[in-house]
């Protein structure tokens, strides 16, 4: 079974970064979900969760593998596409979610009554400290998983 180790887990002003590696090397394209576990409670009761993207200024001559967000059979992932090599870089942003109530949440694939609004925060002027306002610092739960079956080791990323 593919078994996802987190290498490097970041986060700048903007955004989070991630290095993952696979093993063994995966045969075709990667489904990756991101999930928050037990999403920290901003003033006002909403949750703060973190999606994956491939990131807007990746580097185009990163050699071997290309990243994809979009739907598949069982949902919406960011895509691994054929993958020649075992470590991969991507990219995440935070999202406030309505109608968590704890446990775990993935703002690509949320459950039935739950919102996490994305849209807004594509836009270039995002920062954490402007969406997290009076919430941060914090700490995010945060685990990789496929819906093929395998999940990462869950990890902490604070938030200054």
């Amino acid at each position: 079974m593919l078994r996802p180790e987190v290498l490097k887990a970041e986060a700048g002003p903007t955004e989070l970064f991630f290095q993952i590696r696979l093993h063994p090397l995966p045969l075709e394209d990667v489904p990756l979900d991101l999930y928050t576990l037990d999403p920290p409670r901003l003033p006002g009761g909403e949750r703060v969760a973190a999606f994956p993207y491939p990131g807007f200024d990746r580097d185009p001559t990163q050699p071997r593998y290309a990243l994809s967000l979009h739907e598949g059979q069982r949902g919406f992932f960011l895509w691994i596409l054929q993958p020649e090599v075992h470590t991969f870089t991507f990219y995440a942003r935070l999202v406030r979610c309505r109608g968590v109530e704890g446990g775990e949440v993935s703002p690509l694939n949320p459950p039935p009554g739950v919102s996490c609004p994305s849209l807004p925060l594509v836009q270039a002027f995002y920062t954490h400290r402007g969406l997290l306002g009076t919430g941060a610092p914090l700490s995010l739960r945060l685990q990789f998983r496929s819906p093929k079956g395998w999940r990462s080791q869950p990890f902490v990323l604070s938030l200054p």
